[in-house]
């Protein structure tokens, strides 16, 4: 499917051996069409892109529109965040504590890696590791139960062991990789954390970055790395943030919501950085390289 077509999802998922299939269907346009379009990205030889629907992240085989993995409960239980590495699909199961794998080739269960006490969030692979951000433990305060801090951890893909962990912030909901770094975003504490992956399996965090006010709202952040920036938008702000590997102050780009607006996704990649918008009219809108916005469609 080409980039910045307008087509909706409404996938079902179908028990299929060790991976959940799922056929996906037409309906009238909206915003999960969109951020379909603007999030599919196919992995080098591994023949699958990874999108969104209406119902969070997808992998699926682009040929066929078929899905073959799926990020959040619809009528079957689902992994909730998805990566490709040297053709396995990774996901985490925040239920179970552990990530699972499946070949890209025959779709069979490969290897589980369990993460005891930790509730995975996120996941992305970078030179031939899984970095996967968790919470820690359940613990009873004077407000009621809670997670513990936030967290970040590397693993060996294929041989399950876990090279390190560094702390991170509270709810790291994002991660992304390029450009050198391990990019984390801690939604509730409004921060952003640069990892670096170092030789023999080590890595070290630089001072988090603030881009705008903390808070305790389960608000949606989207994260990629593209065109030798990270960027990033957060469903409260009305403006895209973009951060270089060197930089201590992030910018900000204003993206001119209308009411009723809120943005969804970013992308940025070969062909441009693009931000999809949700609201009555769902558009998408390129941020252009002197960090200006347009044209939108």
């Amino acid at each position: 499917m080409s980039r910045g077509a307008r087509r909706d999802f409404s996938a079902r998922c179908v028990p299929g051996g060790a991976a959940r299939h799922c056929r996906a269907g037409s309906s009238s346009g909206g915003i999960q069409g969109l951020r379909f379009a603007l999030e599919t990205g196919l992995a080098s030889g591994d023949g699958a892109g990874v999108g969104h629907d209406s119902h969070g992240e997808i992998l699926l085989t682009p040929t066929t529109d078929n899905i073959i993995a799926r990020t959040t409960p619809n009528q079957c239980v689902c992994p909730t965040g998805i990566t490709i590495a040297r053709g396995t699909i990774w996901t985490i199961d925040p239920q179970r504590e552990h990530l699972r794998s499946v070949r890209t080739d025959s779709l069979r269960q490969g290897a589980t890696i369990r993460l005891s006490r930790r509730m995975p969030l996120a996941i992305t692979a970078y030179r031939h590791l899984l970095w996967v951000t968790v919470i820690g433990p359940v613990r009873n305060t004077s407000g009621g139960p809670s997670r513990g801090p936030g967290s970040i951890y590397w693993t060996n893909p294929q041989t399950g062991n876990v090279h390190g962990k560094l702390p991170v912030g509270t709810r790291p909901a994002s991660v992304v990789a390029g450009l050198g770094r391990v990019w984390v975003v801690n939604a509730n504490d409004a921060t952003i954390t640069r990892v670096r992956p170092l030789s023999s399996g080590r890595a070290s965090a630089d001072e988090p970055i603030a881009y705008t006010e903390p808070s305790t709202d389960l608000q949606v952040v989207d994260a990629s790395v593209g065109r030798g920036r990270f960027w990033m938008i957060d469903q409260r702000l009305r403006f895209v943030v973009v951060l270089t590997p060197t930089a201590t102050t992030p910018t900000a780009i204003p993206v001119g919501l209308k009411r009723g607006e809120t943005l969804a996704a970013i992308t940025s990649g070969p062909s441009g950085t693009y931000v999809a918008i949700a609201g009555p009219r769902p558009r998408i809108c390129r941020v252009r390289d002197d960090l200006g916005v347009g044209p939108c469609r």
